[in-house]
């Protein structure tokens, strides 16, 4: 006697996973004129924080409806835009010419390209469910030449 339970996985025989583009460039032509940050960034959606930055989890996770407009926290160049196969899903990546870089991630949709230029408070994408994700949200990082940073430290 069998049961399905919540959370649990299954496989099905001869299921097949539907296709999902999968974008693995990167723009790595010349900075846009005017696309560098102001290292002032500004809160990419409006919502409610539902997971913040701690060791296990170097980013805050907004919770905000599915489709709700994602705006470029600072100027900058798009310098990744596409599917991802490590958990992000679909993710935006911002260079902001000065050591800075912001992740955008679990997208619903996503509207620049990559090595278009951006201004802070541009409409980047919309919030979605996207990738490994357990409700529609924003998961924000910050980065400075790299290393993730705690995202609250920079925001107002």
């Amino acid at each position: 006697n069998y049961s399905i339970e919540e959370g649990m996985r299954l496989i099905v025989p001869g299921g097949e996973k539907p296709y999902v583009p999968k974008v693995v460039t990167t723009y790595t032509g010349p900075v846009p004129e005017g696309a560098r940050g102001t290292g002032r960034f500004q809160w990419p959606v409006l919502g409610t924080i539902t997971q913040g930055y701690w060791y296990g989890h170097r980013a805050l996770d907004i919770g905000a409806p599915t489709g709700s407009a994602v705006l470029a926290a600072d100027g900058g160049f798009v310098g990744f835009a596409g599917w991802t196969d490590v958990g992000y899903g679909y993710l935006i990546v911002i260079d902001h010419a000065n050591g800075f870089a912001t992740y955008y991630a679990h997208l619903s949709n996503i509207y620049v390209f990559e090595g278009q230029a951006v201004e802070r408070g541009q409409v980047i994408g919309a919030v979605g469910s996207t990738g490994l994700s357990t409700g529609p949200h924003l998961h924000f990082e910050v980065r400075y030449y790299g290393a993730q940073q705690n995202p609250r430290a920079y925001l107002p």
